[in-house]
């Protein structure tokens, strides 16, 4: 069989305990993403850690947008690791504090 390299399926594979670790870059992925690579069973290579920052992004919008505010803020906080000043992962990862009720720490991001 075969699996799919694209940031929401590299993303999505990794464990807690990698997704903690991972990084984002300046430089897309997109060699990667819509190719296909052979699994070994039910194990698939994620490869690098290193993601484009706006492809996370956009999986932090796509978690909004699907009510997994505690997702979202995860992929915002990521982004926000290595681009600490960018004001629509700050605004964005207010809002998923704010759709889970947490109303003070949400007005501290704004």
């Amino acid at each position: 069989g075969y699996t799919c390299l694209c940031s929401r399926c590299r993303y999505e594979r990794l464990d807690s305990s990698c997704r903690r670790r991972v990084s984002v870059s300046d430089e897309c992925d997109s060699d990667k993403d819509g190719n296909a690579m052979p699994v070994d069973g039910n194990k698939a290579t994620v490869g690098n850690l290193s993601f484009y920052w706006k492809k996370i992004k956009a999986l932090g919008d796509l978690a909004m947008q699907q009510g997994r505010h505690e997702d979202a803020e995860e992929l915002y906080s990521i982004v926000l690791k290595s681009k600490p000043s960018n004001g629509d992962c700050l605004h964005a990862r207010a809002a998923s504090y704010l759709e889970r009720g947490m109303y003070c720490k949400s007005q501290q991001l704004w």
